[in-house]
């Protein structure tokens, strides 16, 4: 037991030691925490109003116009495949001319998938013929893979083969600040990539589209939005225009509007960055010690069993010498029983003095092998 003992001590130790280092991570961990929370509470306005900017077009046109806080744009496009349809690369020509132009970017990258084919959200969705805003909604955040971080900002573009429930002649919709979606079925190549570039203005802000109760839209924007087509453009030579043909440019009213949203202070913009909460140590602490506590309780269930096994082996060794002891004893007592007999014979008999001597003495070996046998029982 005394091994016992001292595994469990050590055991004991070495866990107690190791909630040395897992409280100081924690400790370090809590203080990130609080120093989040302080930068969470100060610029609270700001994020506060970033969310209700993100869940309308043009919230972020700071974002895709400016290049200081996102010097780099991506941009996803997710399609709906059919036998009849399938993306074209000169779909998105007009829209990478129109960023180009606008947009200070230093890199712009495409990724493409086929939403079908990768299983990025449910063939339910996919396969019905008409979409509602909900739907819409819904089938943007669930095949979305990427979000705005770092220097790079995201742009989300769904094409899909059906059309807009509500108003089927909709071939095009800005459904927040980070996407759109372009019903092409029966469009041409070309006529797909003005609508592209169309619902891209709507995400730059224009017209009339940016920021929120028209506290950050440009002065200019009311000279030319169109009053009976709400966020387009008068012109009908924009690309802004309700009634957009080929026209792949924009007015120069739009391109006064962009250029003051591209000088201006973005209301969200915060220029100390988010600290950051370390979870490293922590987990390493915490792994380590959740180790050595099965390590520990290993080696002691290894060491109960190994006692119990000595413990039984030696129960069984003792329970032999029992039985040594008791075959034995039965030979002392028939020993015992022949040197009566042996007396009684001697004193009846005296001249029979060769047989007592013989009795005396193996009643002495008796006794002698049962103080061996006691011996070696308490030592066993």
């Amino acid at each position: 037991m005394s091994k016992l003992t001292s595994v469990r001590t050590l055991a004991i130790t070495i866990c107690l030691v190791m909630i040395v280092p897992l409280a100081l991570s924690y400790q370090a961990v809590a203080q990130q925490q609080e120093v989040l929370e302080d930068y969470n509470e100060r610029y609270a306005p700001e994020q506060t109003l970033m969310e209700q900017l993100s869940e309308r077009p043009g919230g972020f046109a700071w974002d895709y116009l400016q290049n200081d806080t996102y010097p780099n744009l991506l941009v996803e496009v997710d399609w709906y495949n059919t036998m009849y349809y399938s993306v074209r690369g000169d779909f998105f020509e007009v829209f990478r001319d129109l960023v180009d132009e606008y947009c200070e970017k230093d890199e712009v990258d495409f990724i493409y998938e086929n939403a079908v084919n990768t299983g990025e959200f449910g063939s339910p969705a996919m396969s019905q013929g008409s979409y509602d805003m909900d739907d819409l909604r819904s089938l943007a955040d669930q095949s979305s893979d990427f979000r705005k971080s770092g220097d790079t900002c995201v742009m989300h573009i769904l094409i899909l083969n059906g059309y807009y429930e509500p108003n089927s002649r909709i071939v095009g919709l800005a459904l927040d600040a980070t996407s759109f979606v372009v019903f092409s079925r029966y469009m041409e190549p070309w006529e797909a990539a003005i609508i592209v570039g169309h619902e891209l203005g709507h995400l730059l802000g224009l017209v009339g589209a940016l920021g929120l109760e028209d506290q950050y839209t440009p002065p200019g924007a009311g000279s030319h939005y169109d009053i009976e087509e709400p966020k387009h453009c008068t012109d009908p030579r924009c690309m802004m225009s309700y009634t957009v043909d080929t026209v792949k440019t924009y007015c120069d009213e739009c391109e006064a509007d962009l250029a003051y949203v591209r000088e201006s202070q973005s209301p969200y913009t915060v220029e100390e960055a988010a600290p950051n909460v370390d979870w490293t140590a922590l987990g390493v602490s915490l792994t380590l010690t959740v180790n050595v506590l099965v390590i520990g309780y290993a080696a002691m269930v290894a060491q109960d069993q190994s006692i119990s096994s000595q413990m039984t082996r030696r129960a069984t060794e003792v329970k032999t010498s029992s039985k040594s002891l008791a075959r034995w004893s039965k030979v002392l007592f028939l020993s015992a029983r022949e040197v009566s007999d042996e007396s009684m014979y001697y004193v009846l008999e005296p001249a029979k003095v060769t047989e007592g001597r013989t009795s005396r003495l193996t009643l002495i070996l008796s006794v002698l092998t049962i103080i061996v046998i006691l011996v070696l029982a308490y030592y066993l």
